[in-house]
């Protein structure tokens, strides 16, 4: 903020840490990365390894960040401290709050906005006032569809897909309980299915993905917890008939202490634990599945590999080999006093990785070999910057200046006479 000017002050250079939260960043398969940076929502360029611009809104900490593409639109999510969600969107080249979103009466802690095919957008939110709520946005105006109360257990994260070949969403939050809390969207109505136990700590992330095998869709999602542990549950379709008493569109049974058997209308599906992934030393807090990509024919698909981000000072990135899960790279830091990983992401075709970390660093691997059947992943140069308050008079160095006070980020204006 420049508080008395003259002309020729131009923007230069602003340097600003990630906010030491499980989903402030997120990598946009439009190759760019939006990230809280305190108050704001920065934005990054690895390509010219520059922050672009900052976005002020919000009144206090950004703790969730998530790019959408959205009918052919680039937008981006961000949820906050101060009680509210903003929806950004770029209007005439320039990216403005078109939405705020306030219901919640506490801090927002995660949120997870879906493409719907009706050219609609379901958004999900959860906070520290234990309720998690979802939003859809029909003609762009947004409406709370439907609460869902949770308290005493307070959720941490949420993420949304949809049921494997249907168009019916299904949402999944965790948090301190250490179960994963499933809800679909039936004809118009939320109805809460069974939980998947298993976790002995928190949950910080869960992450869906969905793959093809047998000519079939399938869905994996991924939960990351405090007990260092990644499970890996697996949503199929099913062959075994409906059950004959059933007259419910919705029903479920549990079939073991692994696994359940769902009914949704007509359709059977399975769900079982698939993989417990165990090498993390510490706790588990971020995921993130690999990005489909494009093969030269043109043929879109989905590589199974899935990127964790640890205390343990770790990243890894795991892929099934011969039936098992392995962590077939692992990067991250050796030695040192700092603390470990809150978060990361893939770039968008996937030979890259940026992790963030306690003090708000980035860090970026890029994988340069040319040989697909052997990787080599190598430290890149990446921005950083600071987090806390910046007060400084710049008077000595710019007179032109006559003071200029940053909060977070750091930008730097320089006078040309």
């Amino acid at each position: 903020e420049v508080m008395e000017t003259n002309a020729g002050v131009q923007l230069d250079f602003i340097a600003v840490g990630c906010n030491r939260t499980t989903n402030a960043m997120d990598w946009g398969s439009n190759d760019l990365v939006a990230y809280g940076a305190g108050s704001f929502v920065a934005l990054y360029d690895p390509k010219r390894c520059k922050i672009t611009e900052t976005l002020r809104s919000h009144s206090a900490r950004v703790n969730a960040v998530q790019w959408l593409h959205h009918n052919g639109n680039y937008e981006i999510f961000s949820s906050s401290v101060d009680k509210t969600i903003i929806n950004w969107q770029l209007i005439q080249g320039q990216w403005v709050p078109a939405h705020t979103l306030k219901k919640h009466t506490e801090p927002v802690t995660g949120i997870f906005a879906l493409s719907l095919p009706d050219g609609n957008v379901l958004l999900g939110s959860c906070g520290a006032d234990r309720i998690v709520h979802i939003w859809r946005r029909i003609k762009d105006e947004w409406n709370l569809e439907h609460s869902i109360p949770c308290a005493p257990k307070m959720i941490e994260t949420v993420a949304m897909a949809f049921i494997p070949g249907t168009q019916i969403p299904i949402m999944a939050t965790g948090g301190v309980d250490g179960d994963i809390h499933l809800h679909i969207c039936y004809e118009n109505k939320w109805i809460g299915l069974f939980n998947l136990s298993g976790h002995l700590d928190w949950i910080r992330s869960l992450t869906f993905v969905e793959f093809v095998e047998n000519s079939q869709k399938s869905l994996f999602l991924a939960s990351g917890s405090q007990d260092a542990k990644i499970r890996i549950w697996k949503f199929s379709p099913s062959s075994m008939p409906p059950p004959a008493n059933g007259t419910a569109n919705i029903m479920f049974t549990k079939m073991s202490t692994k696994g359940f058997n769902l009914k949704i209308s007509e359709k059977m599906f399975t769900v079982i634990l698939d993989s417990i992934l165990i090498a993390h030393q510490e706790w588990v807090y971020g995921l993130d599945w690999h990005p489909s990509v494009f093969s030269t024919s043109g043929e879109k698909i989905q590589p199974l590999r899935l990127m964790s981000s640890s205390m343990d000072r770790s990243v890894m990135i795991w892929e099934p080999q011969q039936g098992l899960w392995v962590n077939s790279v692992v990067v991250g830091e050796v030695g040192g006093n700092t603390l470990g990983f809150f978060g990361g992401k893939f770039s968008p075709d996937g030979k890259q990785m940026l992790a963030h970390g306690y003090n708000g660093a980035f860090h970026l691997w890029k994988n340069t070999s040319e040989d697909s059947s052997r990787e080599a992943w190598e430290t890149q140069v990446t921005v950083s910057g600071p987090l806390k308050f910046i007060l400084q008079n710049f008077n000595t160095f710019y007179p032109k200046v006559t003071k200029l006070i940053c909060r977070v980020p750091l930008i730097l204006f320089i006078y040309s006479p």
